[in-house]
């Protein structure tokens, strides 16, 4: 079977193709895993100079444009289209349900022959406003994503919202876990030493400070919980900072 993964954005901060690869570890890893599983797998990335790479068996194709980093959600740069066409493959998968004119343009370009999978990356439903405009955006958005075959999302429940607002079809929902890690488990006694973190037991919680991940729900669980754990302690990773003002002043009451 022959995969081509398009990914629309990328970060301008990065020097060269080479860079931004050893940045986006999902791309790679997730990549490179489907070909271990017995497919021929390419990746058609937007970047701002065009270039080709072949990394663990994987081949990708850097096609440059004009448009900005990231691609507007009515974007759809030929160059990019014309890359993904051009593998000729069996599978499209196209990371992010937010680029709906892209995925026409991808259908509209490799024809019924090319199945079209549109992975959900997260996020709020990102739709909003009412009357002619909010109809108008939710049109626009059915209109793109209809060209697509199947939807991927973490739990299927996450379609829910954009089914209700009229966006999604009958396309088939997937659910396929968003990420994995290459990380491997080691003891706990020395896990603990080497991040110098003590607790009985030892909570940790992986997640954006967002509405979309509620980690203010998070902490009115742990409340509950740890009078009967008076040893308990608990660490909070996250990326993006959004509610930090809120979870600080929770953790302080």
């Amino acid at each position: 079977m022959r995969i081509v993964q398009a990914n629309a954005v990328y970060d301008p901060a990065a020097r060269n193709p080479a860079a931004l690869l050893d940045l986006y570890r999902t791309l790679t890893e997730w990549s490179t895993a489907v070909v271990a599983a017995g497919a021929d797998v390419s990746v058609v990335q937007r970047f701002h100079t065009a270039a080709s790479i072949e990394r663990d068996g994987v081949r990708y194709e850097f096609v440059a444009d004009k448009e900005p980093p990231w691609l507007s959600t009515k974007g759809a740069p030929k160059p990019l289209v014309d890359a993904v066409a051009k593998e000729r493959a069996d599978v499209a998968h196209v990371n992010g349900l937010i680029f709906p004119q892209l995925v026409a343009a991808i259908r509209a370009q490799c024809g019924p022959r090319t199945a079209i999978v549109v992975q959900h990356r997260g996020g709020e439903f990102p739709i909003r406003g009412s009357g002619l405009v909010g109809v108008w955006q939710r049109q626009r958005w059915k209109g793109g994503l209809d060209a697509a075959d199947a939807i991927s999302f973490t739990a299927a429940e996450q379609a829910e919202p954009w089914r209700a607002a009229g966006v999604l079809g009958n396309q088939r929902i997937i659910e396929i876990v968003e990420a994995s890690t290459t990380m491997r488990g080691v003891a706990r006694e020395r896990a603990r030493t080497a991040i110098g973190a003590t607790g009985t037991p030892l909570v940790l919680w992986v997640g954006r400070l967002t509405t979309n991940k509620d980690p203010l729900t998070v902490l009115d669980g742990l409340e509950r919980a740890l009078p009967q754990l008076p040893e308990a302690r608990v660490v909070m990773v996250f990326g993006d900072d959004t509610l930090i003002e809120g979870v600080e002043q929770r953790v302080r009451a």
